[in-house]
């Protein structure tokens, strides 16, 4: 029989394993053989191990890279996002600040539009008023014209009457 080596101890690379003595000396000369050949699968064995650890070790570098990345990134969105949402609320109270303001210049300008024709009326009213008083002045300027002329031509027959 052989002598069982215990592999799972890992005292480092130099390490030398341990041997169960309960087995006879007789067997000491195949076991100095197999020992050999199982200090050799425990080396591997123990390489490959070593190997395994340091691509874990290296993963777990990577992940935690990749976690401060995933960190990082999450966090500059919920900056983005809020500045987003404050952008979106700036341009929404400008929104209805304008159209507060657009309503307001609406009801002034109804209120113009309405003085208008009020003014526009009232100005067409006194412009008819002053072209029908204007005609009566004509015709009430219009007698003495007549009379005047009729007397002025009557002056100026006497005129001539007396010059000749």
């Amino acid at each position: 029989m052989m002598a069982e080596i215990d592999c799972a101890k890992d005292d480092g690379p130099d390490s030398e394993p341990i041997i169960d003595d309960q087995q006879p000396e007789a067997d000491h000369g195949l076991e100095a053989k197999g020992n050999k050949t199982e200090s050799a699968c425990c080396e591997l064995v123990r390489a490959e191990l070593e190997h395994a650890t340091d691509k874990l070790k290296a993963l777990e570098a990577k992940l935690e890279v990749v976690n401060n990345e995933l960190e990082r990134e999450v966090q500059r969105r919920c900056d983005l996002e809020q500045r987003f949402t404050e952008e979106a609320k700036r341009s929404t109270d400008q929104i209805e600040e304008l159209i507060a303001k657009s309503d307001q210049d609406d009801a002034k300008l109804q209120e113009l539009k309405k003085k208008f024709e009020l003014y526009s009326h009232e100005t067409s009213s006194m412009i008819e008023n002053f072209t029908t008083n204007r005609e009566v002045l004509t015709s009430q300027l219009l007698d003495p014209r007549q009379e005047n002329d009729y007397l002025f031509g009557k002056y100026m027959g006497k005129s001539r009457d007396l010059q000749n």
